[in-house]
Order: C-alpha cells, then sequence, then structure tokens
C-alpha cells in the first residue's frame, strides 16, 4: 500500500542519518562556512569512513536515489545507486516547501510581505474569494500561521491524499487553492501538516509580480547558491503555470545539500555575503 511504502522510505531516511550521525559526524563543532557559490569541495577523507559502507547497503533499495553527507562544510560520503548519478534530478516532494518557504523569507527581506499580514491583506480582491469555503475566517490566517501550519486548516483524509499523491495539483486557480482541506477554529494554533496546498506559490506571484522561478532568477538566488539550470526543473500547474510549492521541485542531491547549508550559515553563502 501507500501507506507501506511510505512508512517504508521514512524508516530508510531515518535510519541513514542516524548511521551518518553516529559514525560519520562524531563531534558538533562550530559551523565552518563553505563558499555555496562554488561547487562542493570533497573532504580529505572522502567516502572513506566506515558510515558510508553501512549507507551505501541501503542503496539496493529502489526507493533511494542517492545521498550526500556533509561535514565542515565539505562532502565527507555520498553514494548513488546504479540507475543514478551526482548528476541526475529527482523529486524533491515536500523539500520543495523548504525551498518556497526561504523564497518567502526573501520577500519579507525585500518588503514585499509581512509575517503578520493576513490571507485577506494579500488576497485583496473580491474575486480572490469567489466561492470559496469559510472564507470569512480564512482570510484572518495570517502568513507565520501559513509557515508554520497552525491556521486551523486540515488536510483532506489520509485515504483521498494517497489516492492523490501520484497527481500533480489539480488546484487550477487560487480559489481551487483556497479551498484545499477544510477550516477547523479548534485547531487553530496546533501543527497539522498539509501536504498539497500550493498557497506560498500563489503568495509570490501575487506580492512579487513572479511566478516561482521568475524570482529565483530575478534575485539571482540559485545562482548564487552556485546552483544552474541543469540542476533542476520545476513542474508548474494551474492557470497561471506556478511551480509548485508544496512539491513538484526536481533536483539533484549536491544542489539540495547547499539549502542545508546555507541555514547552517544562517542565510550566508560566503563569509560576509548574506543571501538572505
Amino acid at each position: 500500500t501507500v501507506a507501506s511504502r511510505r512508512a517504508k522510505t521514512m524508516l530508510l531516511v531515518l535510519l541513514v542519518a542516524a548511521i551518518s550521525c553516529l559514525l560519520l559526524v562524531p563531534r558538533v563543532d562550530a559551523v565552518v562556512f563553505a563558499n555555496l557559490t562554488e561547487p562542493w569541495v570533497d573532504a580529505p577523507l572522502y567516502n572513506r569512513k566506515k558510515g558510508k559502507c553501512a549507507i551505501d547497503a541501503l542503496m539496493r533499495s529502489r526507493i533511494l536515489r542517492g545521498y550526500i553527507i556533509l561535514q565542515d562544510g565539505k562532502i565527507v560520503a555520498e553514494g548513488y545507486p546504479e540507475r543514478s548519478n551526482k548528476n541526475g534530478i529527482f523529486p524533491a516532494w515536500s523539500v520543495t516547501k523548504s525551498w518556497s518557504s526561504m523564497l518567502i523569507g526573501k520577500l519579507i527581506e525585500l518588503e514585499m510581505v509581512r509575517l503578520n499580514e493576513t490571507l485577506g491583506d494579500i488576497f485583496d480582491q473580491e474575486e480572490d474569494w469567489v466561492n470559496v469555503t469559510n472564507a470569512t475566517m480564512k482570510q484572518t490566517i495570517i502568513l507565520e500561521e501559513v509557515l508554520t501550519m497552525t491556521s486551523g486548516l486540515t488536510p483532506g483524509s489520509e485515504e483521498e491524499e494517497e489516492e492523490e499523491l501520484d497527481e500533480f495539483p489539480d488546484e487550477q486557480n487560487l480559489q481551487e487553492i483556497l479551498n484545499y482541506g477544510t477550516y477547523e477554529e479548534d485547531v487553530r494554533g496546533t501543527f497539522l501538516y498539509m501536504p498539497k496546498q500550493h498557497i506560498l506559490a500563489s503568495i509570490i506571484l501575487r506580492r512579487s509580480g513572479f511566478t516561482s522561478r521568475q524570482f529565483v532568477h530575478e534575485y539571482g538566488i540559485f545562482t548564487k547558491l552556485g546552483i544552474e539550470e541543469s540542476d533542476y526543473t520545476w513542474e508548474t500547474f494551474g492557470d497561471d503555470k506556478l511551480e509548485g510549492s508544496a512539491y513538484g521541485l526536481w533536483i539533484n542531491p549536491r544542489a539540495m545539500a547547499k539549502l542545508g547549508q546555507l541555514y547552517l550559515q544562517k542565510g550566508f553563502v560566503a563569509e560576509g555575503d548574506q543571501l538572505i
């Protein structure tokens, strides 16, 4: 079943993470800055630490496409099964949410939106809310609640989500995005994972005038991270041809690792050069 496949995937991810923590990264030091505008540098013991063999044993799973482990801003281990390689691009699934949230952070930095703005402030045209259920309450949801998934919006049933998992978003316009899931006042403030709502894509478009990919190009975000066009692709949906913000990004592990290192470096792509 889809549920059992998800459980197996999560188990493998957790196992890889545990092995890497126990065998590959035994100490916790201050963050060593990497120059993210440049390609990754291999560590002196690249692919020669004992955890490498343990992780590679998991690569026989058809679920895994590859892994990369960093220490002190350098690659200490990576591996790919025969059907893959370091230049291949694969669906990032919900990691797309992390990239999209970063773009929202850039919007905030550029003063195009504020964390305490409501959906009613952002989507301020009467036609935005035509045929949207619970529109009055949804208009009070603030951006911070959207980002932290504490807005009172709840996803569809697990069965519905599983049935639609393999289908790229059927939300064709803003109204359908705003109608994803249901609003429940009594769970507002409680974390409820929203797997498929692509609302961040619409917020980026409304406040910047760009789709997510256009925004990335306009402000040189991926360029500053050393991510080239060949490193990723981004599926689009709907009338506005928006890139998905809940999922839809395809990217290779080396490029995806730039986001994690950027977080460790508190938004700096290199010493003295802050991206966000």
